[in-house]
């Protein structure tokens, strides 16, 4: 049950990114507060191990693997989140939202969770991390390599198939099962595949 938890879609402020120009700010967070010792056992740690068990509903990939929460804020009982979504107007929005002050809002040590959706950074396939790669690709998803895909559909980028790695595959629709992913398909397996679309 959620002790106390409203939820308030705040309209996005530009965030801060990684310094160093390497992981997106949502890994780079991540990585550091679950790693730094004086995090240990803080009510931020705890809720980045709660948000990385949700998983998105249009994909088997937790939320923190899909790389669409920035970061987290502690404010005395407030639990500030800030998510990153892939696409402007995603379906899947409101039930990753709902999912986060049930799940946050039941600790404790929180009396509200406040959710703030931001745009800038925008969201890329580079943010996903490598055990989310993985994992989509066990589920016959691809993730792009680079940050960016060429939707020409006459001259579409060869994909390794996920099932056979092959890459004698097509682009078989820029429409996929939702906004953010298309359709390829593999003549040497004879397989259809999903593959993230890197905007």
């Amino acid at each position: 049950m959620v002790r106390d938890a409203t939820l308030r879609l705040l309209n996005g402020q530009a965030t801060a990114r990684d310094a160093s120009g390497g992981l997106p700010f949502s890994s780079f967070c991540y990585n550091w507060v679950m790693s730094d010792p004086t995090h240990n056992s803080t009510v931020e740690q705890r809720i980045w191990t709660i948000l990385a068990e949700i998983d998105d509903p249009e994909m088997p990939i937790s939320i923190v693997d899909l790389g669409i929460i920035e970061r987290v804020e502690i404010d005395g009982g407030t639990a500030r989140i800030f998510v990153t979504p892939t696409f402007t107007g995603c379906p899947a929005l409101q039930m990753i939202d709902e999912q986060i002050v049930r799940s946050v809002g039941a600790m404790p040590e929180v009396q509200e969770v406040e959710i703030e959706h931001i745009f800038d950074p925008p969201w890329r396939a580079d943010r996903i991390t490598p055990a989310g790669r993985e994992r989509l690709r066990a589920h016959g998803v691809t993730v792009p390599d680079g940050k960016f895909v060429r939707l020409n559909l006459a001259r579409d980028e060869a994909v390794a198939c996920p099932f056979c790695d092959s890459r004698d595959t097509r682009l078989d629709s820029p429409f996929g099962p939702t906004r953010c992913r298309m359709i390829y398909y593999c003549t040497a397996c004879r397989n259809s595949f999903e593959h993230i679309k890197a905007l």
